[in-house]
């Protein structure tokens, strides 16, 4: 799958104890309790899907890099899966 964008990793901290929590999950209550911070970047592939299933990067810079080099061998696989199928 191909990485389209880079964007910033949300997640909802509790600001008494520091937990963190998925922003795509139920929404934290109570909701004063709770702020939404940025941990680093993570990716948005073309199906809509965020993350990679790692652990996001702490800068965009490092998150660019492994975009292009995923995306790379992505295009790859595209290459040689249409060679193998040529008559």
């Amino acid at each position: 799958m191909r990485i389209v964008q880079v964007i910033p990793s949300k997640f909802w901290k509790h600001k008494g104890n520091g937990r963190l929590v998925s922003i795509y999950g139920a929404a934290p209550y109570p909701a004063n309790d709770w702020e939404l911070v940025q941990v680093g970047w993570t990716w948005r592939l073309e199906n809509g899907t965020v993350g990679l299933g790692r652990v996001p990067v702490k800068t965009r810079k490092e998150a660019v890099a492994i975009k292009r080099e995923i995306n790379a061998k992505h295009r790859q696989r595209i290459i040689a899966a249409q060679d193998f199928y040529k008559p």
